[in-house]
């Protein structure tokens, strides 16, 4: 015989199953009642979460809009940099001389006074130092006009220009020397040109070729606007005409 259990109501009901007895009562079956949950209330909660979750990403997206702009900043600010710090380097070197064409490579100079040519460096490259205001030069070529249109050079392998402001102040060349004065050539393996004097000189070995004349020496001046030139010490001479026979 089975008997009810008195119902709790709002609360749970319990039956007992099929075939149990009063000593081995069946498995409960429970229902329990419960509230259910109202959809109105459920739409504003998603609602809710979705507003939220959209103003996140929102942030998110500004933040890294605002990386992305201040990065790109950044960068065009120090190319602007580095561009200006290369342009003031190239106007340097430009403002070292007027009316020249200065650069690096296929470094070039001229000096030009009343409308003529004083004297003209060119070089393979050059490095300018400023607060020694020298120039560094690699296979220089100075020429020097004198008044009457013709001019002196003077070539080597290396060289160091030294200015005085904008002026010419000395060079000093090295290795294969070759100075051309009117039908002459000088070969030495180093020389100077003083402005001040207008002088070539070296204290090293001289060939002299041209003209009628072959001659080698220890020592040479060359004064430039005079056009003479003399070996200093242990000098060998040979006159010759050209064409003719040998002569002393």
């Amino acid at each position: 015989m089975s008997r009810a259990l008195p119902r709790n109501r709002g609360a749970y009901t319990t039956r007992l199953g099929k075939g149990a007895t009063k000593n081995s009562p069946a498995l409960p079956t429970t229902w329990a009642n419960f509230t259910p949950l109202r959809v109105g209330g459920m739409g504003k909660a998603s609602r809710g979460l979705t507003g939220n979750a959209m103003k996140a990403r929102l942030r998110i997206a500004i933040l890294l809009a605002l990386i992305v702009l201040l990065g790109g900043m950044a960068l065009m600010v120090r190319r602007a940099f580095h561009s200006n710090a290369e342009f003031e380097i190239a106007q340097r070197a430009l403002d070292l001389v007027p009316d020249a064409a200065q650069r690096i490579q296929d470094f070039h100079r001229v000096q030009v006074r009343d409308g003529r040519k004083e004297w003209e460096i060119a070089a393979a490259e050059a490095r300018y130092f400023e607060d020694e205001q020298k120039v560094v030069v690699r296979k220089p070529m100075l020429k020097l006009y004198l008044k009457d249109g013709r001019a002196v050079g003077i070539q080597g392998e290396d060289g160091v220009v030294m200015l005085d402001g904008k002026e010419l102040r000395s060079v000093d060349l090295n290795g294969a020397i070759e100075v051309s004065l009117a039908d002459y050539v000088m070969r030495t393996a180093e020389a100077h040109y003083d402005r001040g004097q207008d002088m070539i000189s070296s204290a090293s070995e001289v060939e002299i070729t041209g003209g009628d004349v072959d001659a080698r020496g220890v020592g040479m001046q060359v004064e430039v606007s005079a056009q003479k030139f003399r070996l200093l010490g242990d000098v060998q001479m040979v006159v010759q005409p050209r064409g003719a026979g040998n002569g002393t």
